[in-house]
């Protein structure tokens, strides 16, 4: 489906209106005739609409505000059954209020992502698409994989080999160099590899919720712009640099760095937050939570990101969630309770 992210979510948005307006007096004829005279108008009034009845009836009833939640999670498979739409029962709402916020996320999420989508055509030298992971050989004999919906930039120079991580996550392989460090840099981290003897092997992952680092072998030192020197790393070792917090260094097996090369993602007390935006770049849709709490809950498992839209019911379910898909490019996560 072709999206103008400068008129479909105005028209989306009037739906909505349209909807709460005949929930409230669904006998005024006026009202019908009126909104019959706007979705004769041409079709993408009709779709947006349909589109937006279909969220409004499967979204729940108002409920009460769910009882507290475990922090942590057992460790399951994939195989979680489907179910529907999760949403904010932290006080009753109407289901107008429901839809309201789902559809107005996926406005906005299209209004960001088109001008984004072009600065990174430009700006980038390599990129994969939805699903795809590449391998990329470097000037310097380093080799770089990109995961699903990843861009990197390259800029090397007589002093200092320099990969931009634009989006997404990647691999780095680095041949070492006495001369030239080998620096990798991302929303003002920078990870630069300290390994003489051994070329390092590593995995930086960039997103809305921040960055974060593993070692497989070899060693890189992590700064941060506002922080400074922050930690150096060596195998088993990841960092994390959530936005607003401050850094978490955590244990992890070396072969469980970069296990997506090999279509598996494993997580552990991951935010569910985190972990969709992972799986997401599998996915050819939108990803709305209408309960941005659950969001938060931590969830421990490893998934097969060959079916990822298996892998995504798995982990919702793991964080008390449910997944609703409203139309191939709209999906909505929301609690189960």
């Amino acid at each position: 489906m072709s999206i103008d992210p400068n008129e479909e979510p105005a028209i989306r948005a009037q739906a909505v209106d349209w909807l709460r307006r005949l929930e409230a007096t669904p006998h005024d004829a006026a009202l019908r005739a009126e909104v019959d005279g706007w979705l004769s108008l041409n079709a993408r009034h009709r779709r947006a609409y349909d589109e937006a009845a279909s969220l409004w009836h499967q979204a729940p009833e108002p409920e009460t505000a769910p009882d507290a939640v475990p922090s942590v999670v057992p460790d399951v498979g994939p195989g979680l059954p489907d179910g529907p739409v999760l949403w904010d029962g932290s006080k009753a709402r109407p289901r107008w209020w429901i839809l309201a916020v789902a559809v107005a996320a996926v406005a906005a999420s299209l209004a960001v992502l088109a001008l984004p989508g072009v600065q990174l055509r430009i700006a980038a030298d390599h990129r994969t698409g939805m699903a795809e992971v590449r391998e990329i050989a470097l000037a310097d004999g380093s080799r770089v994989t990109l995961d699903a919906s990843t861009a990197i930039a390259v800029s090397f120079t007589a002093t200092r080999r320099t990969v931009t991580l634009l989006s997404g996550q990647a691999f780095f392989e680095v041949t070492p160099s006495r001369e030239l460090p080998f620096v990798v840099t991302t929303r003002g981290v920078t990870v630069s590899a300290t390994s003489e003897g051994m070329g390092s092997e590593f995995d930086v992952l960039t997103s809305e919720e921040g960055v974060a680092v593993a070692v497989r072998s070899g060693a890189v030192t992590v700064s941060e712009q506002a922080l400074g020197a922050v930690d150096e790393l060596t195998p088993g070792l990841q960092l994390k640099l959530p936005r607003n917090r401050g850094p978490l260094l955590a244990p992890m097996r070396p072969d469980e760095v970069a296990r997506w090369r090999d279509r598996r993602l494993a997580f552990s007390g991951t935010p569910l937050r985190e972990a969709v935006g992972q799986i997401g770049r599998y996915l050819e849709t939108v990803i709305v939570f209408a309960d941005e709490r659950i969001g938060d809950m931590p969830v421990t498992a490893t998934v097969d990101l060959r079916r990822p839209a298996e892998a995504l019911r798995t982990v919702v379910g793991l964080g008390d969630g449910r997944v609703t898909e409203v139309t191939p490019y709209l999906t909505v996560i929301s609690s189960r309770r």
